[in-house]
């Protein structure tokens, strides 16, 4: 058994031993690196080496090539360059003139591309590929992965929700560019420019920063960073919560004349209140009992619009006024009479009329009857 195995071993070792000799005397190109992270806009060099066979004499046909092909299987191969030893030419493909060059020393086996204000297109796989007749075996080509890296772009922050006294909101911070995608973070500091603690329910998620139940501790100064590997950029926010006041006593005003068969409008506002004071009408009849709502009423922030109104309408009308402190009430009687009711002072001062002009028609024939005795 110990001799099998040692048999074993040596056979091992003769294949090793070939398969490196095969390699000897033969062609090696060789990228130093398998992936090269460069920043947007960078002037960068990919460095290539080759060794041929045999020490080139100046004479010989070398080629050499550059190529590129997305990071993505199945992405099509761009060809960048090719370089002929023996006229120094280089004949460089449309899309990369004026974009690259070629360091090349064939006596000492270098062929650099250099690429000049990189592009997030060139997010590539880089190939160069070395070709000598006669000397096509071992390894003529090796590959490299470009990384085009993107500063994080000046963040915006924006704020959703409304910035009063016990609501709920939330802070946003986004960068429209960042390779690697960035990640954020938010820092606080109150009125004073003193730095704060988080309260225990806010969260910091991705760029939105939680905040909840507001209040006047909650004012400050708000900064965003958004960071990658290659730098950070912020953006900053100020909040001014106001304290909390209760509303003040709302003022109940009519608008229209209170006649039959009018449009008229009921207003109720607050002169005071943070939050802002929502408002909300109800009404009662001259029987105390709650009214049944025309279909065409409306009651929208403290208006309330009546249309048509009539004896029904009549009734006692209640504003309240109210937000997260407290509620305060405004009122207003309103009294509708029929139109039966409506015409009698015109007829009576039709009638008064009528009565003064008999009274004068009466004393101007007395006067002249008099007038004529004499």
């Amino acid at each position: 058994m110990i001799k099998v195995l040692t048999m074993e071993g040596r056979i091992s070792t003769l294949i090793l031993l070939c398969l490196v000799l095969s390699g000897v005397g033969a062609i090696q190109v060789n990228i130093p690196q398998e992936l090269y992270e460069n920043v947007r806009g960078d002037n960068i060099t990919l460095p290539c080496s080759f060794t041929p066979k045999t020490p080139l004499k100046g004479t010989e046909l070398v080629i050499i090539s550059w190529s590129a092909e997305g990071a993505q299987a199945g992405a099509k191969e761009i060809l960048i360059l090719t370089h002929y030893s023996l006229n120094k030419q280089t004949d460089v493909t449309s899309p990369y003139v004026g974009r690259v060059s070629l360091d090349v020393d064939i006596a000492t086996g270098k062929a650099n591309l250099k690429l000049f204000s990189i592009t997030l297109a060139d997010n590539k796989v880089f190939e160069c590929r070395v070709q000598i007749p006669g000397d096509d075996e071992g390894k003529r080509a090796d590959t490299a992965r470009l990384v085009v890296l993107v500063a994080p772009s000046t963040p915006t922050c924006k704020i959703q929700g409304k910035v009063e006294y016990g609501e709920n909101i939330n802070l946003t911070c986004l960068s429209e560019e960042g390779l690697p995608p960035p990640t954020y973070k938010w820092d606080s500091r109150d009125v004073r420019n003193t730095p704060r603690a988080p309260a225990p329910r806010t969260t910091d998620r991705g760029g939105i920063l939680s905040l909840y139940n507001i209040s006047r501790d909650t004012s400050g100064y708000y900064i965003c960073t958004s960071i990658n590997k290659i730098r950070s950029a912020t953006c900053n926010i100020t909040l001014s919560i106001l304290p909390a006041i209760a509303p003040s006593t709302p003022i109940c005003k009519i608008q229209g004349m209170v006649e039959y068969g009018q449009n008229i409008n009921l207003t109720c506002v607050s002169e005071k209140g943070s939050p802002q004071p929502t408002y909300k009408w109800e009404s009662r009849d001259v029987k105390n009992t709650p009214h049944v709502a025309d279909p065409r009423t409306t009651n929208k922030g403290g208006f309330l619009s009546l249309y048509d109104i009539s004896t029904d309408t009549s009734g006692n009308y209640i504003c309240t006024s109210s937000n997260k402190i407290r509620s305060a009430t405004c009122n207003i009687t309103l009294s509708v009479m029929p139109p039966s009711m409506n015409t009698c002072p015109t007829a009576r001062i039709i009638c008064v009329v009528i009565a003064t002009l008999i009274i004068l028609i009466i004393i101007i024939v007395c006067c002249y009857c008099k007038k004529k005795k004499v």
